[in-house]
C-alpha cells in the first residue's frame, strides 16, 4: 500500500482527489491539487500487454488522482525519432534504455529530484549513468523505472541436492562440476538463443557476464564506449571460457549446432521434473545461465522458488565479490508539469514498484525489481490486497527466490560491481536489431560465432570494423 500522506513538492501535505473508483474495494478520494490531470508515459517491454505495470500505475492514481496512460510498446525506431526532433507528439515520460536519454529534449530531473538522496538510494553508478553533460554542467536525464540483474545461472534444487551436488564458488568449479555431469550420464546446460529479429541476445548476455568477470568494471566500460575492442585480450579470453560452456562434447542439450535454432522463452522448463509439456522425467539439462526475469516464465505455480535455484554466475577469479550485469528501463521525462514531477519523484522514491513486485509478470508484463536500497523487500511476498488483486500470497519459496534476487543485485550495486547490459548501451543499432528486423551487428556475431562459421578472432575482429564504421 502506498503512503497517503506521501507529500507532494512545494510543501503540499495532505492531499486527496476525486475519481472513480480505479480498483475494485478501493474508495475513491475526496477532491485535490492535482486531481484530473494526465501523464503519458511510453514504455519499452518484453510484451505487448503490461498489466503489472498497470497495476502499480492504477494504484498511483487512486492516490493522487493523476491519470496515467500507458502508451503501446515502444521500440528502438520511436526513441530514435524522440531522440532526433523527428515526431513532435512525444510522451511525457519514457521509460527505456538508452546511451543519450532523449538528448536536449530531457528535462534535467534536478530541477526537483534531490541528488544526494539518489546517490543514496541507488549508488553512484546508476545516478551516474543517468546524468550527461548540459550546457551549464552535468543534468540528471534518468532515474531507474525497473532495472533486472542478468548473468543467474538456474538450476533444479531438489534434483541437484539429491545428486549431492553442490554449488560452486569458481568458474573452474562450474566447467568441472558440468563434466562430472557429464560422467553421470546427464546433460548440464540448455543453451537457447533463437529469438526472432533479436536471435543471439542470450549470447551477447553469456559474453558480457564473463567479460565483466575477466575484466572488472573498468574493461567492462571502455568496451562499452568502444575504447576497448572486442578482439582485446580480456574481452576473447571471456569467449574461450564461454565455449568450454558451449563447444564441450557433451555439455549441451541438443548440441552445440541446436543452440541458435531453439527458441528461448521455454528453455527454463526444461528443468522441472517431470518437463510440463512433454512429461519427460527428471531434468533434462541441469543449468541455464540467464535473466532474473526468466522466473516469471515458468508461470504461477510453475516452479520458480519451489523446484528451481540459482546463483550468480560465479568469478574467474577466486575471492572477487559479486557482479552482474542487469537491464531493464530507466525513466526520462520529456516535458515539465506539476503531474509529471510527482509521478517522476515517485518512480525514484522507495516506494516505487510495491504493487508491481507482488504481481506475477508471466503474461502481463515485465518481472520487476527494485534497486532502491530503501525498498520494502517484503512486496516481494505478493501479500493480497486491492492495489494487487491477489487473492494468495506468493508461496515462501517463490517469495525466497525474489528476495535472493533482489539481495544479489543490491550486493553488487553496493560493490559497484553492477553494470548495464553491454548490448543495450552500444550506439547506433550495434547491439540491437536493423531496420529490416534482422540480428544486428552483435547478435548475428553471436550466432555466427556458436554456429562455429569462423573463429571468434575473426569474428570480433570483424564486429570492430564494423562498430568503427557505424560510429
Amino acid at each position: 500500500a502506498i503512503d497517503p500522506d506521501l507529500p507532494l513538492r512545494n510543501g503540499v501535505e495532505n492531499y486527496t482527489v476525486s475519481i472513480p473508483e480505479v480498483l475494485p474495494g478501493v474508495p475513491a478520494f475526496g477532491d485535490g491539487p492535482l486531481g484530473g490531470t494526465r501523464v503519458t508515459l511510453a514504455y519499452s517491454s518484453t510484451t505487448a500487454v503490461n498489466e503489472a505495470l498497470e497495476r502499480e500505475l492504477r494504484a498511483f492514481t487512486n492516490r493522487t488522482g493523476i491519470r496515467v496512460e500507458l502508451l503501446p510498446n515502444i521500440d528502438f525506431d520511436l526513441t530514435a525519432q524522440l531522440g532526433t526532433g523527428e515526431i513532435d507528439a512525444v510522451p511525457d515520460i519514457v521509460g527505456f534504455t538508452s546511451q543519450d536519454w532523449f538528448g536536449d529534449r530531457a528535462v534535467d530531473l534536478s530541477n526537483y529530484l534531490l541528488i544526494d538522496t539518489l546517490r543514496a538510494d541507488f549508488g553512484d553508478y546508476l545516478v551516474d549513468l543517468g546524468t550527461t553533460d548540459g550546457p551549464n554542467g552535468p543534468e540528471l536525464h534518468a532515474v531507474p523505472l525497473n532495472l533486472v540483474p542478468k548473468g543467474l545461472v538456474f538450476y533444479p534444487k531438489n534434483a541437484f541436492a539429491e545428486a549431492g551436488y553442490e554449488v560452486p564458488e569458481t568458474f573452474a568449479q562450474l566447467v568441472d562440476l558440468s563434466s562430472q555431469m557429464v560422467a553421470d550420464g546427464r546433460t548440464p546446460w540448455c543453451h537457447q538463443w533463437w529469438s526472432g529479429f533479436a536471435s543471439g541476445w542470450p549470447g551477447t548476455d553469456l559474453l558480457e557476464s564473463l567479460t565483466l568477470r575477466v575484466g572488472g568494471t573498468g574493461v567492462y566500460d571502455s568496451w562499452v564506449d568502444g575504447t576497448l575492442n572486442f578482439a582485446s585480450p580480456e574481452v576473447l579470453e571471456a569467449a574461450r571460457l564461454a565455449e568450454e560452456l558451449l563447444f564441450t562434447d557433451g555439455f549441451v542439450r541438443g548440441g552445440t549446432a541446436s543452440i541458435s535454432k531453439q527458441d528461448w522463452p521455454l528453455v527454463l522448463l526444461n528443468l522441472l521434473d517431470p518437463h510440463p509439456s512433454s512429461n519427460f522425467a527428471g531434468p533434462q539439462c541441469w543449468f541455464v545461465h540467464h535473466a532474473a526475469s526468466m522466473i516469471s516464465l515458468t508461470g504461477p505455480g510453475g516452479g520458480a522458488g519451489d523446484e528451481i535455484g540459482f546463483f550468480m554466475l560465479p568469478p574467474v577469479v577466486t575471492g572477487d565479490g559479486p557482479a552482474t550485469t542487469g537491464s531493464g528501463s530507466m525513466a526520462t521525462a520529456l516535458a515539465d508539469r506539476p503531474e509529471i514531477r510527482e509521478l517522476m519523484s515517485f518512480i525514484a522514491s522507495p516506494r516505487w514498484g510495491e504493487v508491481w513486485a507482488g504481481v506475477d509478470a508471466a503474461g502481463g508484463g515485465d518481472t520487476f525489481f527494485s534497486v532502491n536500497r530503501r525498498f520494502d523487500t517484503t512486496a516481494y511476498s505478493g501479500v493480497p490486497g486491492p492495489d494487487t488483486q491477489r487473492a494468495q500470497p506468493r508461496t515462501d519459496e517463490d517469495y525466497a527466490i525474489r528476495l535472493a534476487i533482489h539481495e544479489a543485485q543490491m550486493a553488487a550495486l553496493e560493490r559497484e560491481t553492477w553494470r548495464m547490459d553491454a548490448s543495450d548501451m552500444m550506439a547506433n543499432r550495434f547491439g540491437f536489431w536493423t531496420e529490416d528486423l534482422q540480428p544486428g551487428p552483435f547478435l548475428q556475431a553471436m550466432l555466427d560465432w556458436v554456429d562455429q562459421e569462423h573463429p571468434v578472432e575473426r569474428i570480433f575482429a570483424d564486429l570492430d570494423a564494423q562498430r568503427s564504421a557505424n560510429r
